[in-house]
Formats: C-alpha cells, sequence, structure tokens
C-alpha cells in the first residue's frame, strides 16, 4: 500500500463528508491497512470520514496510521469486499492538529 504525506492523503481522498454512513452491513469484512497488517472491519472501527463508497479508517493497531479504504460494490447492491487504496502516518503533532481542524470542518451528511 502507497503512504502519503497527511496533506496529499487528505486531497487524494476527495469530497468528504463527517461520519454518517452506516457501516454495520459491513463488520466481520477483512481490509489492508497503512500499516501492513489485515484487519476484520467492526463495529468499533473508528472511522474518521467518509465519501462515495471509501471511509477513512483509523488503524485498530496504531491510531497513527489512517487508511482510505474503498468499499467495493457491485451495481451499488452488492457487498464485495473493502480495498485499502492508500494510507498515511501521521508522525508529528502539527500533522495531528492539521488532521483534527481539516475533519473539523467538514460537513455533516445530509442523510442523517
Amino acid at each position: 500500500m502507497k503512504l502519503l504525506p497527511v496533506d496529499s492523503f487528505l486531497d487524494s481522498f476527495g469530497r468528504a463528508m463527517r461520519n454518517g454512513m452506516d457501516l454495520s452491513l459491513y463488520t466481520g469484512h477483512p481490509y489492508e491497512c497503512a500499516c501492513g497488517n489485515t484487519h476484520t472491519f467492526e463495529l468499533y472501527t473508528e472511522t474518521l470520514c467518509h465519501g462515495f463508497w471509501r471511509v477513512v479508517a483509523v488503524c485498530p493497531d496504531d491510531p497513527d496510521y489512517l487508511t482510505h479504504v474503498k468499499v467495493r460494490m457491485f451495481l451499488m447492491v452488492k457487498f464485495l469486499g473493502f480495498k485499502g487504496v492508500q494510507g498515511t502516518h501521521i508522525s508529528t503533532d502539527e500533522e495531528r492538529a492539521y488532521l483534527n481542524f481539516i475533519i473539523e470542518q467538514l460537513p455533516w451528511s445530509s442523510r442523517y
């Protein structure tokens, strides 16, 4: 998986909103994480934001790793699995502050 700097990672994600996507249907399915391991998506998996069939997931082992996870669907009806697209590693307090600022500026999902 390709690791990007935090600003490039957020730019590459595209249009994002605060969490509002119901991900309970996808529990128990594995995804490749930026830390190099494969994790299982659970109800307690922390996600920072979501976009169109994608989420930013926080690594359950090391919260300094963030992964852009694509929700693979067939005709927007059948779930095919997850694909870890790219990730980032937050290594400084400045990067963490930048990330928190960006997340706080995101709009809420219009569905909820």
